[in-house]
């Protein structure tokens, strides 16, 4: 069986979360993956909760000398891929079984300008005592360009790369303030989105925990200070022709784009028009027309001028004839109909903030079973991951007048005075 897929899992200090994530890929319905687990060196023991995956030959475990953060940590499992692609897997979540097949069949169909497949995902809150309660679950969406995607203030999940493009843009960048510690996926998002299209899945491919251990909730601020610098980084890198406006949220501290301003355009230098470097040639023959305004009137009570009539004054030679030299074209910006402005990017079908709309909210307290896995359908039984009497006509009671106590006076105690 050909291996087509790489998973990669960065952790540092895991908690009781590393045994869920493993055990999801191990469970895949495809088989043909490879797993590479990076260790960013931890400080606690993790080894018991994945132990009996480790002499699986499909699992490697690598540890870094030293916590260098997630980018560093991905960027070195990236060294070791040797699949045509590769998907990111968090150590507090998790797959549904059918997420590889399903990524590898779209991918198949797609073009190499296509670098990034990703889908929907469900959001599980886990309080302290493991107890799972479903939020909500949440769609994504096709970005027109890099710009709405900015706006989106979101992340796309999972993120099933081609490994191909990833390189091409140099892996995951660590060129910021925090050496790539923080809000690593939308930078390499951003960075294969200046060279390459995405696409997306309408169907259910991610599990994302929401504890009160998570390292974004922890970061608040650093976010806040990385969502302000990414933004900038990229539109510096796209030609600096938008200004970001940013918005915070007073409650959350979470800063968003709230809008894109276009900066005046600037013609490019191969099509202003170039005054000459020669001054026009004036025809001497052409005199200035000598205007009543041009001569002062002499007043009647004007004394005499000291110069008799016989005697010629000096004459003051003639200064040169000049015209004002016109200003070149291109200094009037306005008006040089040939440039249109910069269109203020919009979002597509939905407001900027947030971008990700629910479809639907499963009820605040509806209590999921603590099994380990979210498996659609899950259990044994006619189809795959479907419970028993899924099919027509199976189990008990499918039928009219079936079962016990399903008709008028039948089974125990549904009639009066009975026992």
């Amino acid at each position: 069986m050909s291996t087509l897929v790489t998973v990669l899992i960065p952790f540092y200090n895991p908690a009781g979360f590393l045994k869920d994530a493993v055990e999801s890929v191990v469970k895949q319905i495809e088989k043909g993956w490879r797993l590479i687990l990076i260790d960013d060196a931890s400080t606690e023991n993790y080894l018991p909760q994945i132990e009996q995956y480790l002499s699986d030959s499909r699992v490697d475990l690598i540890r870094l000398p030293r916590n260098v953060g997630q980018s560093q940590a991905l960027n070195k499992g990236l060294e070791l891929v040797k699949t045509p692609y590769m998907i990111q897997l968090d150590s507090d979540d998790w797959f549904y079984p059918h997420t590889l097949t399903v990524l590898l069949n779209e991918a198949s169909k797609l073009p190499e300008d296509i670098a990034v497949v990703s889908g929907n995902i469900q959001y599980v809150y886990e309080d302290a005592s493991g107890n799972r309660i479903k939020t909500a679950v949440y769609k994504g969406r096709e970005f027109k360009d890099i710009y709405d995607f900015l706006l989106a203030n979101s992340s796309v999940w999972p993120r099933f790369y081609r490994v191909s493009a990833v390189r091409s843009v140099g892996g995951w960048p660590t060129d910021d303030p925090y050496e790539g510690r923080v809000m690593e996926d939308r930078r390499i998002l951003l960075r294969l989105m200046e060279k390459y299209r995405f696409h997306w899945v309408d169907q259910m491919l991610y599990i994302h925990r929401k504890h009160g251990k998570n390292h974004t909730a922890l970061q608040t601020e650093r976010y806040a200070e990385m969502t302000e610098w990414t933004t900038l980084d990229a539109l510096e890198r796209l030609g600096g022709r938008y200004k970001p406006v940013f918005a915070q949220n007073a409650a959350t501290g979470w800063k968003t784009v709230e809008r894109l301003i276009p900066i005046s355009p600037v013609l490019p230098v191969s099509s202003k028009p170039q005054p000459s470097s020669a001054h026009p040639k004036l025809d001497s023959s052409v005199k200035a027309p000598e205007s009543p305004a041009n001569v002062p009137e002499s007043p009647a009570n004007a004394p005499e001028s000291p110069v008799k009539a016989s005697e010629s004054p000096t004459k003051t030679p003639a200064l040169p004839i000049t015209t004002p030299e016109a200003k070149p074209a291109w200094q009037a910006r306005s008006a040089t109909p040939s440039v249109s402005p910069l269109p203020v990017p919009q979002l597509q079908d939905q407001p900027a903030v947030p971008a990700l709309q629910p479809v639907f909210a499963v009820p605040a307290f509806e209590a999921v079973p603590v099994p380990q896995y979210l498996y659609i359908n899950a259990g044994p039984g006619t189809g795959p991951y479907t419970g028993p009497g899924t099919a027509p006509y199976t189990g008990p009671g499918t039928a009219p007048y079936t079962g016990p106590g399903t008709a008028p006076g039948t089974g125990p105690g549904t009639g009066l005075a009975t026992l």
